[in-house]
C-alpha cells in the first residue's frame, strides 16, 4: 500500500466515521468541489494549511496522515 492509498484509506474513513460527506468537506476547506476530488484523488496534493484544517475538521491526527507505518 502507497502513501497516498493510506491517506485516502484515513480520510474516507474519517468522513465516514464523522458522517462528512465531499460537499461539506469542500466547503469547509473552502476548496471547489472538483478540486477537493482532485485532492482527496492524490492526499499529496494537500497544501499545509489544507490539510491542517482537515485534520482539524475530521478529528485526524496529522502525524498519522505522514507515516506509512500500518
Amino acid at each position: 500500500m502507497t502513501l497516498n492509498e493510506r491517506r485516502q484509506d484515513i480520510i474516507g474513513l474519517a468522513m465516514y466515521k464523522n458522517k462528512v460527506n465531499k460537499i461539506q468537506l469542500s466547503k469547509e476547506l473552502n476548496l471547489s468541489y472538483p478540486t477537493m476530488l482532485n485532492k482527496l484523488n492524490n492526499p499529496g496534493n494537500f497544501r499545509l494549511n489544507e490539510l491542517d484544517r482537515l485534520c482539524d475538521f475530521l478529528n485526524i491526527d496529522v502525524t498519522e496522515l505522514s507515516t506509512n507505518k500500518i
